[in-house]
């Protein structure tokens, strides 16, 4: 089951990046964060080894955390409470979640009610999470440590974006 109530950003817009490094990736988290508002859905997909975590602990690491940020897989949902974040976000890995059910048993739609950021890697499995983010970044690997990045949410917020020294491509 869906949540009832779809986020919705007026003006969508959609961007292309060229990362060059993890270093840039960590640096593309930390420019996301001025996008971020309690309650909100990121969306994060990608292959295997593309970048998914790093760019997780970029938006983790703007918003205050010092302590190790790994890959949610076993754990499925890693929580980071204030005081260690400005926000309570949710880091959540749905790689090994099945079905719709176990979906919902994660909570994940609640933590939208509660304020919290959702930052959910491999959202594309679920429609569902689709629907409802109001960021969504699709990373891919290319050659070298390059990567590809496609990003859609609010047109202000990825205006903000271009300032942060990442190539952008039309």
């Amino acid at each position: 089951v869906a949540p009832a109530q779809e986020q919705c950003c007026p003006e969508m817009s959609d961007r292309h990046y060229v990362i060059a490094s993890e270093a840039k990736m960590l640096e593309f988290g930390h420019a996301i964060v001025a996008c971020l508002k309690p309650g909100m859905v990121v969306a994060i997909d990608g292959n295997l080894g593309a970048g998914k975590t790093v760019l997780s602990k970029g938006i983790l690491r703007s918003l205050g955390f010092e302590g190790e940020v790994s890959s949610p897989t076993f754990t499925i949902v890693n929580q980071y409470d204030p005081p260690a974040t400005r926000l309570t976000v949710l880091h959540a890995d749905l790689y090994r979640i099945e079905n719709v059910a176990e979906l919902e048993e994660l909570g994940l739609f609640d933590a939208e009610d509660a304020g919290a950021v959702s930052l959910i890697e491999w959202a594309g499995r679920f429609e569902a999470v689709l629907r409802i983010a109001a960021i969504k970044i699709r990373i891919e690997t290319m050659a070298g440590n390059s990567r590809s990045v496609s990003i859609t949410g609010d047109q202000h917020c990825l205006d903000g974006l271009d300032g942060f020294g990442i190539a952008h491509s039309a």
